[in-house]
């Protein structure tokens, strides 16, 4: 089970304003939610709320009015272990292997957040959620994404200063928040394989999405990527979903832990 915290979630879902969200979910108009929230008879999560402003998750927060529960608009997020040689899209013109073959069956119509490389494999978050999407995917938010790399040659410390410092590239300057050498393991070897000959494996974090980004700054500094994995996104971890399948975020039990 993925269990995440209330404090690492708050960084990535989006509250909403009350009366907003009220509305939304049918129980009046905007004015008058704002009325019932003024008239000190909606409570979050047990708390008396009397004035505007107030926010809510509408996945975590339990919201009543009058002490009923209200059924909140939900938003659904899944995590897909993408394999590698699929792309991230819902359907392909060409009729590619893509994303959408694999969420045909879910409940409700999703998209990815962001994009993972025809190539590289690991997590990828399906949602309907465009605020959440944003938010995530958005370089201004600093969203870290972990990797496993496979790698030919050997990461020195001079390279490791190199890719943390930051280098320029056509699209513009980019760095890794860290890279480090890591051991082989059996869950490396099961999305990576094993290791031959002059290669390493390392660890690499990044907070940003660009294109072939972690292939271009490795292979910057002379250690072209045989093979690429996701296993974080934010605070969300790829764990033991097998390639290929997808996990719902039970949002209220799993979140919270």
């Amino acid at each position: 089970m993925t269990s995440i915290n209330r404090t690492e979630i708050e960084t990535t879902r989006v509250p909403v304003r009350l009366q907003k969200l009220l509305a939304e979910a049918g129980v009046a108009s905007r004015r008058a939610c704002e009325e019932l929230i003024t008239n000190g008879r909606v409570r979050v999560n047990g708390v008396l709320i009397n004035k505007l402003g107030s926010k809510a998750i509408p996945e975590i927060d339990d919201v009543t009015i009058d002490g009923v529960s209200i059924r909140l608009p939900q938003k659904v997020l899944y995590l897909f272990h993408k394999p590698r040689g699929i792309i991230t899209s819902m359907s392909d013109p060409e009729g590619r292997a893509c994303v959408g073959d694999y969420a045909s069956n879910l409940a409700k119509r999703v998209f990815p957040v962001g994009r993972l490389d025809f190539n590289v494999s690991g997590l990828l978050l399906l949602t309907n959620d465009g605020m959440f999407a944003q938010k995530l995917s958005h370089p201004q938010f600093g969203i870290k994404r972990k990797y496993l790399a496979r790698v030919k040659g050997e990461l020195t410390a001079q390279r490791a200063r190199l890719l943390e410092k930051g280098l320029s590239f056509d699209d513009g300057f980019g760095k890794l928040t860290s890279v480090k050498e890591v051991k082989e393991s059996k869950v490396s070897v099961e999305l990576l394989g094993t290791l031959k000959g002059p290669e390493s494996l390392l660890e690499v974090v990044a907070t940003e999405g660009r294109n072939h980004f972690v292939k271009n700054i490795l292979d910057a500094v002379g250690l072209p990527v045989n093979k690429l994995s996701r296993i974080e996104f934010g605070p969300f971890r790829l764990g033991n979903i097998k390639s290929g399948q997808i996990r719902e975020i039970a949002l209220k039990e799993e979140l919270l832990g």
